[in-house]
């Protein structure tokens, strides 16, 4: 979550949302919050789904969960970030 931050969420204007999908586990939502934060955004809310299962050689659940996180740019990201290419994924924000 800290990189796909970083990513996007340096070109979303202050007031403005950026919004992903994330599968079921959500664990790294949290350890992507101080990273939100260092780039002006809060997390505004999850919305939990269940999206149905189209592919018929797929047994088990009938549905997949997916969350929705909607985070507001609430102050200005500062001028070093994004980083360059690759820096996020191998050093992300902590």
């Amino acid at each position: 979550m800290a990189t796909l931050a970083e990513l996007c969420l340096s070109f979303v204007k202050v007031g403005g949302k950026f919004i992903c999908m994330k599968g079921n586990n959500i664990d790294e939502v949290e350890e992507g919050k101080k990273a939100i934060e260092v780039l002006g955004g809060k997390i505004e809310t999850i919305e939990k789904l269940s999206l149905p299962v189209i592919d018929a050689a797929r047994d088990g659940d009938s549905n997949i969960e997916r969350n929705i996180i909607i985070i507001r740019k609430i102050k200005n990201t500062p001028k070093e970030y994004p980083r360059k290419a690759g820096t996020p994924a191998k050093n992300p924000i902590k």
